[in-house]
């Protein structure tokens, strides 16, 4: 039986990487949506297992706001318009288990289970013109500020072969991780609904 099991995994083993273009919507207080670029790497360890490393850049939100400047004295003021930029990355380790097809049929639909760590880097930009001879001292401008956070990664994806190369396409929900040991964690993630859609291909033969 052990041996029978052995051949089993190894008889569909085989290294792949792909590529996608991602959506991520943010949700919570947020509400902000991004396009990004997708990499992978995974190994299928059984006709219906695999698992994959990922790395997603998002491109920057850009949000107006403003800034609050002051002369010396401190006794008069302005607001200056300015600009927010959020720069999101996020890795992710992710399992997959197909519920429809395996490895051998054209097209299948599986289930996804991971965690991602998210890494966001925000600051603000004076953009607007004004004179900085009189207004020398912001008093709200954010510093540049990197934070980072862990989620729950949940969803659904399904592939179809093309030849060698494999399309996929992914939708899943990434949960904010705010408990460790019992004890709540402040965690200044978002809940986020990710969306990718690319091509991977397969390295090794899946019958060695």
């Amino acid at each position: 039986m052990v041996l029978a099991s052995f051949i089993a995994v190894s008889s569909f083993s085989q290294f792949y990487a792909g590529v996608a273009g991602n959506y991520t919507a943010y949700k919570g207080d947020f509400q902000k949506s991004t396009a990004g670029a997708h990499l992978r790497a995974g190994y299928s360890f059984a006709e219906k297992i695999s698992a994959d490393l990922g790395f997603t850049y998002h491109s920057p939100i850009k949000q107006s706001s403003s800034v609050y400047i002051t002369n010396e004295a401190g006794d008069d003021g302005i607001d200056v318009p300015s600009e927010i930029s959020y720069k999101f990355k996020t890795i992710t380790l992710s399992a997959n288990y197909k519920f429809v097809g395996s490895e051998e049929t054209a097209a299948s639909f599986y289930g996804r289970f991971g965690l991602g760590l998210v890494l966001v880097t925000y600051d603000e930009k004076i953009t607007g013109n004004y004179d900085k001879s009189t207004y020398q001292f912001p008093q709200d401008q954010l510093a540049k500020t990197n934070q980072s956070g862990f989620a729950i990664n949940l969803g659904l994806g399904g592939d179809y072969k093309v030849g060698l190369p494999v399309i996929f396409g992914e939708a899943g929900i990434a949960l904010p991780a705010n408990k460790v040991n019992d004890a709540y964690v402040e965690n200044v993630i978002p809940a986020h609904f990710v969306f990718n859609l690319g091509v991977r291909v397969p390295f090794g033969s899946s019958n060695d």
